[in-house]
């Protein structure tokens, strides 16, 4: 199982490092066990973060309301905890292909 993807309860948690301003939304891999991920939208007034949980509601077919930042707000480095998908669904979704 990969370490950046972890079970709590019911949901899971995602370990991801954002990078804001980039040309397009994309998955760009896994690096010391956290999922980088490239946004469009730029860090202000919480933009990014709100891209963020579009993009991965998208990539895992969950609704926006099924993912909270729990951790990292304010930063590139952000916890994610999702309801309504498995470990290895997220995995299959998000991980990106070589």
């Amino acid at each position: 199982m990969a370490e950046w993807l972890k079970a709590r309860g019911q949901k899971i948690l995602i370990s991801v490092r954002v990078q804001p301003g980039a040309s397009k939304n994309s998955v760009t891999g896994i690096k010391e066990d956290t999922l980088n991920i490239k946004l469009c939208s730029p860090p202000v007034d919480g933009r990014a973060n709100d891209s963020l949980i579009s993009f991965v509601a998208k990539m895992l077919d969950v609704s926006r309301s099924s993912i909270q930042i729990i951790k990292g707000t304010k930063t590139r480095k952000k916890l994610l905890e999702v309801s309504g998908v498995t470990i290895a669904d997220a995995e299959k979704a998000l991980t990106p292909l070589p």
